[in-house]
């Protein structure tokens, strides 16, 4: 039999199996079963769109955002938000790294050399003022209000050399042709340190902020991606007019993953005023106001059923004083089943305290390069004593040995990850772990898979 004369849902569970090559080609056959197949085509790679923010990328977006095959499918929107990292001025490299094709071996001089970097400089240029401008926002809008199914916004970072390496077959967006037409060369590979940089930073924060103006108003957004290998800045700049709207937009948010660099300013020149954790109404009579993201996670930790966040992705700089001790003191959670921690100093008493009202409700933690650092905390003694609810009291022991008690008394965690953690600051290495004799630096539980209680599980541990 024919797979042509089979009912058409039988086609489209027959595609449902194909990678994406195979179900090109099967669509390509002939017409029938182009058409066939077409709705398992667009459920399938209309549902997450990326763009890049150039000129191109946003009117690739605004071509489809005019098909109804594909704006009644789109749920979730990513931009990647940097070309070359934001800078056309990437001292790391010769002129020579702009000289090798990418389609063949032929080595450009002199003047041809001169314009394919001139090239670079216009696409950087062309992505800076983009982003800088309202109006990105605003043709931004448009688009975003055709995607009626739309709940997942978020920034999608990599480096233009890996987007452009002919080898990488697996991220597309849009914009993707029209960069590879332009610039058509070869670049050596040079690591993601550029991606966590103070500047891309506030870029990112840029980026975020007009992704953030175009949401229309009631168009329920349940996540928001801040991350990726990318980090933002961690106050907003906005105008007073935007504030509460911007706030109202996230109030829906289910799962947040925000990455916040340690480093930078505010994302303005304008003259701000500074509101303390837990006060962040604007101040009446300025054209400003601060949207701090550690206030936002206070306002919507009571609906979050995810969270992920990081504190910065590295440690090459002395840590400054974390605001997350303060946060600990003001977030409430109701919802929260999965928790992931990257990149973050705390106290002993602050992560208790922090996870403290998601006792009831939190089922998978990832702690990665979390640092206690309790030789600078004395402040959250009393806040600990005066909780209510059986709250956890720290005597004598190990940091992380308390920490595990409060995880094997308070918590009953489906799985738990903890790799890279220390102890002011020395790593704390794991005993304890199956029939192992040699402590390590990564402990996972499972419990599907342990054979084992978590709280078993968790009592044999030892800090070493």
């Amino acid at each position: 039999m024919s797979i042509t004369s089979l009912p058409v849902e039988l086609v489209c569970e027959i595609c449902g199996y194909l990678q994406l090559s195979e179900l090109e080609a099967v669509r390509l056959t002939c017409c029938k079963l182009y058409r066939a197949s077409l709705d398992t085509f667009a459920d399938r790679y209309f549902k997450s769109i990326r763009f890049m923010a150039t000129s191109e990328g946003l009117r690739n977006l605004e071509e489809i955002a005019k098909l109804e095959i594909v704006r009644e499918r789109v749920q979730e929107l990513w931009m990647i938000p940097a070309v070359f990292e934001g800078t056309d001025k990437d001292h790391r490299r010769s002129l020579g790294d702009y000289a090798v094709s990418s389609k063949s071996c032929q080595t450009l001089r002199g003047s041809e050399l001169r314009a394919r970097y001139a090239i670079y400089q216009t696409m950087v240029a062309d992505n800076r003022s983009l982003v800088a401008s309202e109006k990105f926002s605003t043709r931004l809008y448009k688009c975003m209000e055709k995607f009626k199914k739309l709940d997942t916004i978020g920034l999608a970072n990599y480096t233009t050399p890996f987007l452009l390496d002919p080898r990488q077959q697996k991220i597309r967006f849009l914009g993707w042709r029209q960069l590879r037409e332009k610039i058509d060369y070869r670049f050596s590979p040079r690591g993601l340190d550029g991606l966590t940089s103070v500047g891309m930073a506030h870029f990112n924060s840029m980026a975020l902020l007009r992704i953030l103006q175009a949401i229309r108003p009631h168009q329920q957004i349940r996540k928001l991606h801040a991350c990726n290998y990318g980090a933002i800045i961690s106050d907003f700049n906005v105008p007073q007019s935007q504030y509460y709207s911007i706030l109202s937009i996230l109030e829906d948010l289910e799962a947040l993953h925000l990455s916040i660099s340690p480093f930078g300013r505010p994302l303005s020149s304008d003259m701000v005023y500074w509101k303390h954790l837990g006060r962040g109404e604007p101040e009446p009579g300025k054209k400003s106001a601060i949207l701090n993201w550690f206030n936002v996670i206070i306002n919507v930790a009571p609906r979050l059923k995810v969270l992920e966040f990081s504190h910065g992705h590295h440690r090459t700089h002395p840590a400054k004083p974390n605001p997350l001790g303060e946060l600990a003191r003001f977030v409430g959670f109701t919802q929260l089943r999965e928790l992931h921690l990257h990149w973050i100093n705390f106290t002993s008493r602050t992560l208790i305290l922090f996870l403290t009202t998601a006792k009831p409700t939190l089922r998978t933690l990832t702690l990665f390069s979390v640092t206690l650092d309790d030789g600078k905390d004395t402040a959250m003694e009393d806040d600990l004593h005066n909780t209510s609810d059986n709250s956890y009291t720290l005597r004598e022991s190990p940091h992380w040995k308390r920490i595990w008690d409060f995880f094997r008394d308070e918590l009953s965690l489906q799985r738990l990850s903890m790799s890279k953690i220390s102890c002011d600051p020395r790593p704390c290495w794991i005993s304890g772990l199956g029939n192992s004799s040699k402590p390590r630096e990564t402990a996972e539980f499972d419990a599907k898979t342990a054979g084992i209680s978590f709280n078993e599980w968790i009592g044999r541990l030892t800090p070493a």
